[in-house]
């Protein structure tokens, strides 16, 4: 609750018969204090300073896939596991084709969802595949966390659409997102 600005008024004190000038505060019901503009009466959500900053920042240029890729692939250094560990099991690998070119990959039974390598793009990419026209790209949902086994959160740069199969089955295509 915030209160209003002081305001003088005559009050009689008792038992003195003395009237003296004395402030008072009333109290006005609030709705609690804005964290954008630092202002009590209203909420974030209804402030009208975030809504003029939100109409001049800047929005970011939509960049390609590839260009995307780019920056988020890297090398990755693995440290090898102990093979006689009771903690880990044998690995389930399979050769799959995605856009013409043959992958291995790993089998994970406990997973929700599929990830692609941005390797595998990029590789696409030297193939001839046009990936910014060819390849389906879904929003990213930032809402949603994915983590991985080991617990630490994992970061994506792109959702997106590819035609998977196994080599040596009758062409079944699955369509991963």
């Amino acid at each position: 609750m915030r209160r209003r600005p002081r305001q003088w008024e005559k009050r009689s004190i008792p038992g003195r018969g003395k009237r003296v000038w004395s402030h008072a505060r009333e109290t006005i019901p609030q709705k609690g204090k804005c964290y954008i503009c630092h202002e009590f009466g209203h909420l974030a959500k209804d402030c009208a300073e975030g809504d003029r900053k939100a109409k001049t920042e800047k929005k970011r240029a939509p960049t390609s896939l590839l260009a995307r890729l780019g920056g988020a692939c890297r090398p990755v250094e693995a440290e090898e596991v102990s093979k006689s560990s009771p903690l880990f099991g044998k690995r389930l690998t399979t050769t799959v084709v995605i856009f013409g070119r043959e992958w291995t990959a790993l089998l994970d039974t406990g997973s929700e969802i599929s990830i692609l390598p941005g390797q595998v793009l990029r590789q696409a990419r030297t193939d001839g595949v046009d990936i910014d026209r060819d390849v389906v790209e879904h929003p990213l949902d930032t809402s949603k966390r994915v983590c991985d086994a080991s617990g630490p959160v994992m970061s994506f740069v792109a959702v997106v659409e590819a035609s998977v199969h196994e080599k040596g089955r009758i062409k079944e295509a699955v369509n991963a997102k």
